[in-house]
């Protein structure tokens, strides 16, 4: 992982946050069988780097809308592209569109999933 190489995160601080968060997955009810692993190094990695101020917690958030506006603006067949400035380089209008964005901040619990 980058994060390991390149010092942000020592390979024992992923090992707990990846822990933390499969138990905190098995806890809320995981079926534990392997189908939701991404989503735990996922949930695990926007911990650490939020937890590090690698970034922010909204950051992340409109990375993630970012690139679900790309995705839904490119045609079929057609890489998804997303653009320094995180705006889609398929839409029409060059401009990210909001997507259902809360009005106001999440809970933590909410931001998760």
């Amino acid at each position: 992982m980058a994060l390991v190489q390149g010092g942000h995160v020592s390979a024992g601080e992923w090992a707990d946050a990846l822990g933390s968060a499969i138990r905190r997955a098995q806890a809320a009810g995981d079926p534990d069988d392997g189908s939701t692993y991404y989503g735990h190094v996922l949930d695990a990695l926007e911990a650490v780097v939020a937890d590090k101020a690698l970034t922010t917690r909204d950051a992340l958030f409109a990375r993630k809308e970012a690139w679900r506006a790309a995705y839904a603006s490119t045609p079929h067949g057609r890489p998804v592209e997303l653009g320094r400035s995180g705006s889609s380089r398929n839409s029409s209008e060059g401009a990210v569109p909001s997507l259902n964005r809360p009005a106001t901040p999440r809970p933590e619990a909410e931001f998760r999933r």
